[in-house]
């Protein structure tokens, strides 16, 4: 997998626009997989005979794998700048640098004439200066900085130079920094940008009984959706968006938060209650409050926001409940309404929004996405949503329209044409091709949606 940035020259900082490309692989995470395999066998460390009785216990045996930075490389203004790859010692070793693109060599030379009173650099400085750097960049490599390159490391026996002090040595000196300085100016933009980013899967999690009690959160926790129950939660304001949407479509349930001692009829003192409360969390079978007894909190010690949980009041029955309890259509919507509103200018990525959901709802989800990215009194938040509901993307249109022909809902943002990009992936033998389908001011598709998208209905109809 190849993820390409765009960072423009203002602000890159540089003479003009930048671009960098970051590859990925999944690799096998070996040392986690040996980690995991002593932990279930309690032997420390394996012996050959042990890994000769793996399959005994574990079939098949496979280690986790983990996903690695495998290239990078940097562009200005068209041309290449530098190159680097993984190496063995989990660093990304320089494989090329251009010495003769016009941003190195107007570098090297403010870095050379930096120390002297010279308007330019002789032919033959220029030569060794060269020779002595085409020498020095395959000695260095950038640390692998979480999903981007981070500082400049030199070889253990390639120590820096000491302080220069003609302006030859000073080219040479700063020349690492300089070139760490234009990857920084192309990771910066793009680290903060990807730190907008929040994800959701298509099937979302709802949580435990008693989740709110323990800290213990798997590895699919936030792509399941346990941040929107976290903010849920926690926001008074999130609760209130997601009450009005679900009293605007008649499903007659409201979140609140409840205390646990009220929950439970508390009788005597609250150390008491909570300390029963806790012996009867530990009992419960795997499929009860908690699965790990390990994980359980001690409710005694407990700060005062573990001791409140959300309960869903159902209006029509008169009784409350847990999330567990409520349909699953309900479970899976919540969390992309949460996220929505709870959110503020992200970059919020959500597959199947409209899972488990009824068709209206499906079509009141549109509008939620619109409010949330377009008023700018809201959240402003921006969405990339993988869907294969028509009645999304009809709510969608239908706003554009409204809009131009100035029938537009007052509680709904003014919708554009502009405002919705409508793509679609067309799976070919040489892999996904993405296709723009375009739209006009009047919420009209401009072009052929492929795959039987919007014509199905059509056909079954008419057939």
């Amino acid at each position: 997998m190849t993820l390409s940035f765009y960072v423009p020259a203002d602000q890159a900082g540089t003479a003009g626009p930048l671009r960098l490309h970051l590859s990925f692989n999944r690799v096998p995470d070996v040392d986690a997989f040996i980690e995991n395999l002593e932990e279930q066998t309690e032997k420390k460390p394996l012996s050959r005979k042990d890994w000769q009785d793996l399959g005994h216990w574990s079939d098949p045996v496979s280690p986790p794998y983990q996903t690695r930075l495998e290239r990078v490389s940097v562009e200005l203004a068209g041309r290449e700048l530098l190159r680097a790859s993984a190496r063995g010692d989990r660093r990304l070793r320089i494989d090329q640098l251009d010495l003769d693109h016009p941003h190195w060599v107007a570098r090297i030379e403010d870095l050379a004439l930096g120390t002297t009173f010279k308007s330019t650099l002789a032919d033959e400085d220029r030569r060794l200066v060269r020779e002595r750097l085409e020498s020095l960049v395959p000695k260095l490599a950038f640390s692998a900085d979480g999903f981007a390159p981070g500082e400049i490391a030199r070889d253990e026996d390639d120590q820096a130079p000491a302080e220069p002090t003609d302006a030859l040595g000073a080219a040479i000196f700063e020349f690492p920094r300089a070139v760490e300085a234009i990857m920084r100016a192309a990771v910066q933009p793009a680290r903060r940008w990807l730190d907008t980013l929040h994800y959701l899967g298509p099937l979302r999690t709802y949580p435990d009984r008693g989740w709110a009690l323990t800290d213990q959160r798997d590895a699919h926790w936030l792509a399941g959706g346990g941040e929107a129950w976290d903010a849920l939660r926690s926001s008074h304001d999130v609760r209130a968006y997601v009450n009005q949407f679900l009293a605007g479509d008649g499903s007659g349930y409201t979140f609140q938060l409840r205390d646990y001692i009220e929950q439970f009829g508390a009788q005597h003192a609250a150390e008491q209650r909570l300390e029963e409360f806790r012996d009867e969390i530990l009992r419960r079978d795997p499929d009860g409050v908690i699965r790990d007894p390990d994980t359980a909190v001690d409710l005694s010690d407990a700060p005062a926001d573990k001791l409140r949980d959300i309960v869903i009041n159902d209006v029509r029955n008169r009784i409350t409940v847990s999330p567990r309890d409520i349909g699953v259509g309900i479970s899976q919507l919540v969390p992309v309404l949460a996220l929505a509103y709870g959110l503020q200018e992200k970059t919020i990525l959500i597959e199947q929004p409209e899972i488990h959901v009824h068709p209206k709802l499906q079509a009141d989800l549109g509008d939620v996405f619109l409010r949330t990215a377009l008023f700018s009194e809201l959240m402003r938040n921006r969405y990339i949503i993988e869907t294969h509901s028509e009645n999304l993307i009809l709510r969608m249109l239908r706003r554009i329209r409204e809009t131009t022909l100035g029938k537009g809902d007052p509680n709904q943002p003014a919708v554009r044409a502009q405002d919705v990009c409508l793509l679609y992936v067309d799976p070919t033998r040489d892999g996904g091709i993405v296709r723009r389908i375009r739209i006009d001011d009047h919420g009209r598709l401009i072009d052929r949606v492929p795959g039987g998208f919007f014509e199905e209905n059509f056909g079954e109809m008419f057939a």
